[in-house]
């Protein structure tokens, strides 16, 4: 079967490939970056003024790229049903988490949830396959039953950073419900959320504070890409 690249289209030799080489080395990687937010800096820095002005709730975050083409068109697609996207993105996600969380023992993964609506609208929670993946990669148990959102929510995108920062759409039930095979299941102590975008950090933040009510003692939190920082 020819594959061919998704952004320059010329053939590759190794099938079901989404870039040639020379496409993948030309994606919008973070190199800088804020170490608890994760948002993408111009120069190396441990903490950027928004996380100290503030610390944030999440005890760290990352994102690979910058959400910026063609990454974000990738990931557009993927939220309209191209659903074979999620394989170029899964690989990824899981090689840096083992760079950059393996050593700080989390024992739980859960997807950002999506609220009920975009769910039916779409067929799928954006962010569940990757912590599926997870699960069935190193083991970890899968939290995203226990992590809603509610049924209907306006849309990010529609909302300045202040107003998503104010708005808490989340809650987090009983871990028990996470449970297999009939064992009571304890809140894990680490946990790693995962989604496509980190916008403003809100999302994670929410879901943060609400796991950490329940017992968790860390949150971090992995994703495809970060939008750059408002201005």
């Amino acid at each position: 079967m020819i594959s061919y690249c998704n952004s320059c289209h010329i053939k590759i030799q190794q099938p079901n490939q989404l870039l040639c080489q020379e496409c993948f080395e030309s994606l919008p990687f973070i190199i800088n970056r804020c170490n608890l937010c994760g948002i993408n800096t111009d120069t190396p820095i441990e903490i950027c003024g928004n996380c100290q002005r503030q610390k944030p709730i999440i005890d760290k975050a990352f994102s690979i790229f910058s959400f910026q083409p063609p990454i974000s068109q990738f990931i557009h697609q993927y939220k309209q049903g191209s659903t074979h996207l999620q394989h170029f993105f899964k690989p990824l996600l899981l090689s840096s988490y083992l760079h950059h969380f393996e050593h700080l023992a989390v024992d739980g993964v859960a997807a950002v949830p999506s609220n009920a609506y975009k769910t039916l609208h779409r067929g799928f929670v954006p962010a569940l396959p990757f912590a599926q993946y997870f699960e069935s990669s190193l083991g970890i148990t899968d939290y995203s039953s226990c992590l809603h959102k509610k049924l209907f929510s306006f849309h990010q995108k529609n909302k300045n950073r202040i107003r998503r920062l104010s708005s808490d759409p989340f809650w987090v039930s009983d871990f028990n419900k996470a449970s297999k095979a009939g064992h009571q299941q304890h809140p894990p102590k680490h946990i790693l959320l995962l989604d496509d975008v980190i916008t403003t950090g809100a999302s994670i933040n929410q879901l943060a504070k609400h796991l950490k009510k329940q017992g968790v003692k860390k949150v971090f939190a992995l994703s495809v890409a970060h939008t750059p920082r408002y201005l």
